[in-house]
């Protein structure tokens, strides 16, 4: 007859065994789908200082002497950004691990008839391990305190979390799928829509509604969105220089100029804040600080049509009429459907005294963008000296 001393002696091994192959069933699938190491804690929560280290290539195991204390345990994959489907295999595997040893010790023991001790023993091997799924897979909204202070939660609140993340991401790929096909329309409202029940981290939802927004020049409605992004995430150099062209679109250049200042100095290589700055001073018609923006604009980036383009204006505006016409026509060659190339090329010829060649221009650049900066103003004025 078994004692209750070998019963408790059972237990006392069984529930410690469970929690290293528990661990070991997350942390061997993480290295095997990550290629990068994996460290696991077998009695705390990630406490180095009161536990031995045992190497063992790219696992690497804390373990605390007492076995009393093995009753929880912890993997910490040392791999970044790993995909979904990768974290729901080595987050299912800890708890189907422990599992699966238990039944297949078992099946030997029956199959090979071990002695009824060790049967008896496996038998409780399987009860802590059967345990140990149902506790580990039964979702628990209470977080886990770790040693460093973070908190982490059970595996099957992990899962559920990963699977919503997973549902989500497909919604996500939608809507960048029709932002690259140049549906703005519909990439903006599917956005709009996301940001409603979106419960992760939705910065990427926002740059997508923003830029869709400046596509369907719907500015204003952009800058209120920037506003709850610029609330919510710390703005890098791309944010800055967006907030800089949604306030000189709406009518805030001073304020726009300053934000792309403030880009600048996060990224002081950025193209791109390089041309809209310059084009911001043009429009102040400061036009000797813009030319040292567009040259360095043009050097950084030698196929930006607009940056030639800018600078061609410039170029017009302080006297060097064949330079900025050079200038203007590179960037018509790197991009013949951009309007304002066609409006600086009816410039240069206005200030060639060629109004008739300049309409023909300005209606080439009204009929790929009607709402170019001063393209109106210009047609009036060519139509007036054709009179």
């Amino acid at each position: 007859m078994l004692s209750v001393s070998f019963i408790i002696l059972c237990a006392a091994i069984c529930r410690p065994l469970t929690v290293l192959l528990h661990e070991l069933g997350h942390a061997i699938p993480a290295i095997l789908l990550t290629g990068e190491k994996a460290s696991i804690y077998v009695g705390s929560y990630g406490d180095k200082e009161n536990s031995r280290r045992i190497p063992l290539g790219k696992l690497e195991i804390w373990f605390r002497y007492n076995l009393m204390e093995w009753r929880q345990g912890l993997c910490a994959p040392h791999a970044k950004d790993v995909s979904l489907n990768k974290q729901i295999i080595y987050t299912l595997c800890g708890p189907l691990t422990s599992l699966l040893v238990a039944v297949t010790a078992l099946y030997f023991a029956f199959t090979f008839d071990f002695n009824d001790l060790l049967t008896f023993a496996l038998i409780i091997f399987l009860a802590s391990a059967v345990i140990d799924l149902i506790s580990n897979l039964n979702p628990s909204p209470t977080p886990i305190k770790l040693h460093s202070g973070k908190t982490v939660h059970n595996d099957g609140y992990a899962l559920i979390r990963l699977f919503r993340l997973k549902r989500e991401l497909r919604r996500d790929n939608q809507i960048v799928h029709k932002y690259g096909l140049g549906n703005y329309k519909k990439a903006a409202a599917l956005s709009i829509e996301r940001l409603k029940t979106i419960n992760e981290s939705s910065w990427m939802i926002y740059r997508i509604l923003i830029s869709s927004l400046c596509q369907l020049k719907e500015y204003e409605k952009a800058y209120d969105y920037h506003k709850q992004f610029a609330a919510k995430y710390a703005p890098d150099a791309n944010d800055l220089s967006l907030s800089g062209f949604l306030l000189c679109q709406l009518g805030s250049r001073n304020e726009g100029i300053l934000e792309y200042k403030r880009s600048l100095e996060l990224d002081p290589d950025s193209a791109l804040t390089l041309n809209n700055l310059g084009y911001s001073l043009i429009l102040a018609e400061e036009y000797n600080a813009a030319l040292p923006l567009l040259e360095k604009a043009v050097a950084l980036n030698d196929k930006f049509a607009y940056a030639f383009n800018n600078r061609g204006h410039v170029k017009l505006m302080l006297g060097h009429s064949e330079d900025g016409l050079q200038d203007i026509c590179t960037g018509l060659t790197l991009d013949d459907t951009n309007a304002y190339g066609y409006r600086n090329l009816g410039i240069y010829y206005l200030q060639k005294s060629d109004p008739k060649t300049a309409m023909e221009e300005f209606m080439k650049a009204k009929r790929l963008d009607a709402e170019a900066d001063f393209i109106d103003d210009y047609i009036a004025e060519a139509k007036r000296l054709l009179n």
